[in-house]
């Protein structure tokens, strides 16, 4: 169990820590705080280490789910070649967390919108008006382009 005055251990053994004793302090509780609000939200830490399982892009019944957490970003959309590169086609909806959930459907047919090997980017607008374009954070592949001018046309 993790004790409010922990910290204090570290200062007792090591008196040179004594100046910034206020510091280790605050540290300490910032930790507790994090470590607490991991176990109320994500079930404990081991199951928090898990979530890349339930992030990124996988497949659910009848749909794509792209997860990613982002809390800064006040819009998250994820376009690629399945979509002819349409960056606002499929926008995400942000929970109280930050974390943003983009669903995409399968086609009529039953098939996934995105098939296997495309290309997928995601393109965050950021609380200050800017927008970014970057790979999926959560990618369990990537493929480095033979050039740069190749890659801008394909995007295009």
């Amino acid at each position: 169990m993790d004790r409010p005055d922990t910290w204090k251990y570290a200062v007792d053994d090591d008196p040179y820590l004594e100046p910034h004793s206020e510091h280790l302090e605050y540290r300490w509780k910032q930790y507790l705080s994090i470590k607490e609000q991991i176990n109320k939200n994500e079930g404990g830490l081991l199951k928090f280490a898990d979530s890349y399982k339930t992030n990124g892009l996988f497949k659910v019944p009848g749909s794509i789910v792209y997860k990613e957490w982002a809390p800064g970003a006040t819009q998250l959309c994820i376009y690629g070649d399945f979509n002819g590169w349409v960056k606002h086609e499929f926008a995400g909806q942000k929970d109280h967390f930050g974390f943003w959930v983009v669903k995409l459907p399968d086609s009529r047919d039953g098939k996934p919108l995105i098939p296997h090997a495309s290309k997928v980017k995601v393109h965050l607008t950021l609380a200050d008006g800017t927008e970014a374009d970057r790979i999926p954070v959560w990618s369990r592949r990537a493929v480095r382009m033979q050039s740069v001018e190749r890659c801008v046309q394909e995007m295009k």
